[in-house]
């Protein structure tokens, strides 16, 4: 008598790219072949199976703003996780060197912080006295950072704006000290699918 296994394990139906093992002492009857129909209820359940896979992926790419357990799906998201990158590499940038964070600007940029550069103008790659790299070498570096409830927006095909809680940290004359800041980025990509900085603004909250 022939006996054939349905076990779900890798050795048993679906293993083996869809092959159905066949176990027994006696041989296959007809013609060398054996034709085994999957119950409905298998059927029914990959269907399902199917339709929440391509229900979740659908879910995921129209909400670009769904942060836990986002999977990447579109230009949307991949832009959205980009900017979350980007401002990573950029504090973590201001961190370290700060003049380094210039290699993530745009030719265009546009920066207004009173906390950094101690006026409310924009500082620009054309400004003078100082210019935009002796505005930044003149900068101490911050000794930590931690980016908080970041949102982002879409702001063209291939740019997104980003708006978050910052919360830096100092070098004051007594060790360190925290301040709180609210930054309003803007990044644009580059035919070479780099990210830049193009627009920033910084306003300390406390």
């Amino acid at each position: 008598m022939l006996g054939l296994t349905t076990d779900p394990s890798p050795h048993g139906l679906n293993a083996n790219g869809g092959e159905l093992t066949a176990q027994g002492k006696g041989k296959a009857s007809g013609h060398g072949s054996l034709a085994v129909a999957v119950s409905k209820d298998e059927k029914k359940k990959k269907k399902k199976q199917t339709q929440d896979q391509q229900r979740e992926a659908l879910n995921n790419h129209d909400n670009p703003n769904k942060t836990e357990g986002r999977k990447l799906y579109g230009i949307a998201a991949r832009n959205h996780a980009a900017a979350r990158d980007m401002n990573s590499l950029f504090w973590r940038a201001m961190c370290d060197d700060p003049v380094s964070a210039m290699d993530y600007m745009a030719d265009d940029v546009a920066l207004v912080s009173p906390l950094l550069f101690g006026t409310t103008k924009a500082v620009t790659r054309k400004s003078e006295d100082p210019s935009l790299k002796e505005t930044f070498e003149s900068l101490s570096p911050f000794t930590g950072f931690r980016i908080q409830e970041m949102q982002t927006v879409e702001a063209a095909l291939m740019a997104v704006a980003s708006m978050c809680r910052l919360t830096l940290g100092i070098q004051g004359d007594d060790g360190e000290e925290r301040i709180e800041v609210m930054v309003h980025s803007t990044w644009r990509q580059d035919a070479g699918a780099d990210w830049y900085l193009v627009g920033q603004l910084i306003a300390e909250t406390g």
